[in-house]
């Protein structure tokens, strides 16, 4: 891979990080409107919603930690290589140490688990109700 690629990986990993920032001011917004409906001014959450919402939130939280990761990684790596060049124009071929995608790797793969176990939960509690089961 060259420099200029390591480059534009930081630029996406950048840009996605703030895309998910804004995902999640937006879910929590959402989350807050939602439940405000109610007659006094605690909101009413079936107990029984709180395990599948904070495995939502947890699934928001680690995407925005794999691309955070990813930016801070991959944004060091590519300042590092090119304060080593004696010519700012050249792109060489470069290797990266297999560790660095580790952490980016780690958040994902907890991120598909909180989002598997939150529609697990999710779906358990929307068959009792649809089916009265309790």
């Amino acid at each position: 891979m060259k420099l200029s690629d390591y480059r534009q990986t930081f630029y996406d990993f950048s840009a996605k990080a703030s895309e998910v920032t804004r995902k999640l001011a937006f879910a929590g917004i959402a989350i807050v409107w939602i439940f405000k409906a109610s007659e006094n001014s605690s909101p009413k959450v079936p107990i029984e919603l709180y395990l599948p919402t904070a495995l939502l939130v947890l699934t928001l939280a680690l995407d925005l930690l794999q691309y955070v990761s990813a930016t801070i990684i991959w944004g060091v790596f590519q300042w590092k290589e090119e304060r080593k060049l004696q010519d700012i124009n050249d792109d060489p071929e470069l290797g990266a140490h297999p560790l660095c995608k580790l952490p980016q790797n780690v958040f994902f793969l907890l991120k598909i688990i909180a989002i598997s176990l939150a529609y697990f939960t999710l779906s358990e509690f929307i068959w009792r109700v649809w089916f009265c089961l309790k």
